[in-house]
Parts: C-alpha cells; structure tokens; sequence
C-alpha cells in the first residue's frame, strides 16, 4: 500500500464521504452477525486522498472476525489501477461494538496503514495505524 499523509486529517469529498457511509453501512447491516469488509481506493497520484470503497467477501469463519477475499482484492485493484486509483486503505465492520479498532485489529494492521470501521447503527470511524496505536482521523466536512 502506498503511503499517505501522516497528519490527523482524512482527505474525503463530502459527497464522497456521504455515498461511502451509506455503503458501508449498508454492507454491515447485510453482513451481521458477521463482519464485513472491503478496501478503500483514491488517485495514485494524491496518497491519503479517498474516493471510492469497494465491498469484499469476508472469508473468515464464524463471527467477529474478517479476512478480505484474496481474489477479490486483486480484481479490485486492477479494476482501480484502469481508472487511475491505487489501494488507500482498508475497511471492516464491528457488529456488536464500537467504530473503535480492537485488539486483533491491532495486531493485524501494518504501520501507516489506513482503517475505517463501521458499525451496523451507522457510526464510521477513520484510524491510522502508528507506532503507539492507532491515532484517529478526522474528516472535516470541507475536505
């Protein structure tokens, strides 16, 4: 994944914003009890700016867990890399909790990488993985 801005702002149109929250959280609210999970894509040319989301099988087995369908992820790439995108980060829902990361989030996230987390109610919630955690993003409704 390519890097993007290391500061504590989320670079997302607020239309954009708008069409993802309702997305996802229609994508958790179709998946619960289990999780759901996808990727997020913005230009190759500007890192850490969003554009679109993409829904992915989560292959994971039983609840409050997710893994994000190989075969999936790739066909999601190369269809972003035709309309000039790159990978932008990662997404998944928590059923029965909060949009805050848990622990297995922790231990499965890379540095730097980015995490938007969903709840069935609608609640959406952006975080960067840091080397003490993972540090909230805001997303200014004039981004």
């Amino acid at each position: 994944m390519r890097p993007g801005p290391k500061d504590k702002v989320l670079r997302i149109p607020p239309a954009v914003l708008r069409r993802v929250h309702a997305q996802l959280t229609r994508a958790a609210r179709r998946a619960a009890p289990r999780e759901a999970n996808g990727l997020f894509f913005g230009p190759a040319s500007e890192p850490g700016l969003l554009l679109d989301a993409v829904e992915l099988e989560n292959l994971a087995v039983g609840e409050g867990r997710f893994e994000l369908d190989p075969a999936g992820w790739v066909a999601a790439e190369a269809r972003a890399r035709g309309a000039g995108l790159a990978l932008g980060g990662f997404w998944h829902s928590h059923p029965s909790g909060t949009a805050r990361p848990s622990s297995a989030d922790a231990s499965a996230a890379s540095l730097g990488s980015l995490h938007g987390i969903v709840t069935p109610a609608g609640a959406l919630a952006f975080f960067r993985r840091t080397a003490a955690g993972f540090a909230r993003l805001d997303y200014p409704s004039g981004s």
